[in-house]
């Protein structure tokens, strides 16, 4: 983060990137979850097709909603911070 801003990406550009990456992992968590819960069913040998397509989504949905929620003031945080003192720092 320290290195962008020392190479001329805006604050607009770092709140950006860490929004992006908060909700990449948080899709990509869904689906992990979603992706063991199958996995959990078919093991203790219920009806994969118990589960309906609105849950699939709708647990899809509320991960990535979850994740950018919770990225939001991180995010602010992270742009807002000094580059000198993010390049200064070793976290």
């Amino acid at each position: 983060m320290g290195l962008s801003m020392a190479l001329g990406a805006s604050r607009k550009m770092i709140f950006l990137q860490f929004l992006v990456e908060a909700s990449s992992l948080g899709f990509f968590g869904a689906f992990l979850g979603l992706g063991i819960s199958m996995a959990f069913i078919s093991l203790f040998e219920m009806a994969v097709l118990s589960v309906l397509g609105i849950q699939v989504v709708l647990g899809v949905l509320i991960g990535f909603l979850m994740s950018f929620f919770f990225g939001v003031y991180p995010a602010y945080l992270g742009s807002r911070i000094n580059p000198v003192d993010a390049l200064r720092t070793d976290s």
